[in-house]
């Protein structure tokens, strides 16, 4: 089912491209991940970073277009284990993604030189690394995990929905910013439940 859902939303893609607009562009990722282990106990982590990627869009109506895009996001997060002010031990993490939005945009022209509008539309995000290297005792002790390995907890998949605003700029720079729900659950441990969401923030050039 997984692979049919990217299959059709690659499909989507590589069929409105050759009539759409495009656009190329980059911008800041901030992810929360929270993880309940019951209704009273739950935790959160950060991780920052950036994407880099394309979109399309494809007019349906005036002002009203369907915006298939494609980008490469990468995550980092530190956290540290500290007693008495003594650090004992650090962890750090780089992930890397696969992000694939799929949008429906309603623009209207509000002066000569600017556009605005807004999104909304579902995210389908694969996750191609991730790991993670724990150092202990300073740097004397070093292992890194692999987060999607054959016994690690987290799964590759992601889906969840997104909205977004932003503006173009004399029909050439595009600003944007927006938030991304993730709906399910990328924990594979029974007892553990984990969502992610991310808000995400950059510019991109239209051609």
């Amino acid at each position: 089912m997984k692979k049919l859902i990217l299959s059709l939303a690659i499909a989507a893609i590589a069929a409105g491209s050759a009539m759409a607009q495009v656009s190329v562009g980059a911008g800041y990722l901030n992810q929360t991940s929270k993880s309940s282990l019951s209704e009273s106990s739950s935790s959160k982590g950060s991780s920052d970073g950036f994407y880099v990627g394309a979109a399309f869009s494809c007019p349906i109506i005036a002002g009203l277009s369907v915006d298939p895009g494609v980008y490469y996001g990468f995550l980092t997060s530190s956290t540290d284990v500290n007693i008495a002010g003594f650090e004992l031990a650090n962890g750090k993490t780089q992930s890397h993604y696969l992000m694939i939005p799929i949008d429906l945009r309603y623009s209207f022209h509000a002066l000569d030189f600017l556009d605005v509008f807004a999104l909304a539309g579902p995210r389908f995000n694969v996750g191609l690394a991730s790991t993670t290297t724990v150092s202990a005792l300073g740097d004397a002790v070093e292992q890194k995990v692999d987060n999607y390995g054959e016994n690690s907890s987290l799964q590759r998949f992601d889906f969840g929905l997104g909205v977004g605003i932003g503006f173009d700029l004399f029909q050439m720079v595009r600003i944007k910013v927006g938030y991304d729900w993730g709906l399910l659950d990328v924990n594979k441990t029974d007892a553990v439940t984990t969502n992610n969401s991310m808000l995400h923030a950059g510019v991109a050039f239209l051609f």
